[in-house]
């Protein structure tokens, strides 16, 4: 299982830029929206993430005349966007035992949770690369970091999570958008799914016995008037 892959190959990676995609993974939040977290974004105690700002890439124009793009804290994408995520076990286990081994300085609710040793922000587009290595390492191909998203909302449908509560913390203004893009039925799904089609015939036999039955029934009410 490609999943499986990705995780045996972040445990030898960076902290930081391996949290980031424990936080997609299991919490379902934007690239641009996991590296805007602070410290006063996130309830260890009560194992939430609420989602405030986000990063937004800017073109700029320069003295020379050329273009170039900046990152600026903002807000998030939509009203929507603005949201309480809980955190399963192993995901606020994660956040905990990364938060551990900060040093006190890290620890400022001021200061970005994916950070570097200097307390900075990572660009999206590093945290990006590095989910392309750690895929490339791991044998599982070429992916997007947007697609741990995905498979965020795919992994809570096959729970059984609702549809609702899953469009809610990613953030969606319409459960139709989490349906439609988001949610991809499993192998295992389908297959489950198709099973059910063995019963067919035994279910038409069975409504045939029982139509049967009502006929005479009926019959029998009617004699009995």
């Amino acid at each position: 299982m490609e999943q499986e892959k990705l995780e045996a190959a972040l445990s030898y990676e960076n902290e930081a830029k391996r949290l980031a995609i424990h936080i997609a993974l299991y919490g379902g939040l934007r690239i641009s929206e996991i590296v805007a977290l602070k410290w006063r974004d996130v309830d260890l105690d009560n194992g939430f993430i609420y989602v405030r700002h986000s990063f937004q890439r800017i073109r700029q124009s320069t003295r020379d005349g050329s273009k170039k793009t900046s990152l600026f804290l903002g807000k998030p994408k939509s009203e929507k966007s603005v949201r309480s995520v809980p955190m399963n076990d192993r995901l606020a286990e994660a956040v905990k035992v990364y938060y551990k081994g900060l040093g006190q300085w890290q620890q400022k609710e001021e200061l970005f949770v994916i950070s570097k040793e200097t307390g900075g922000f990572y660009d999206v587009r590093t945290i990006q690369r590095f989910f392309k290595d750690v895929c490339i390492k791991a044998g599982i191909g070429h992916h997007h970091f947007h697609d741990l998203r995905h498979t965020f909302a795919t992994n809570a449908k096959a729970c059984g999570v609702d549809i609702q509560l899953i469009s809610e913390i990613l953030g969606h203004a319409q459960t139709k958008t989490t349906m439609d893009i988001y949610i991809h039925p499993s192998d295992l799904d389908k297959k489950n799914a198709i099973q059910l089609t063995n019963h067919m015939n035994k279910y038409k036999n069975t409504q045939s016995v029982l139509q049967q039955i009502e006929h005479i029934l009926e019959k029998a009410t009617f004699k009995a008037i």
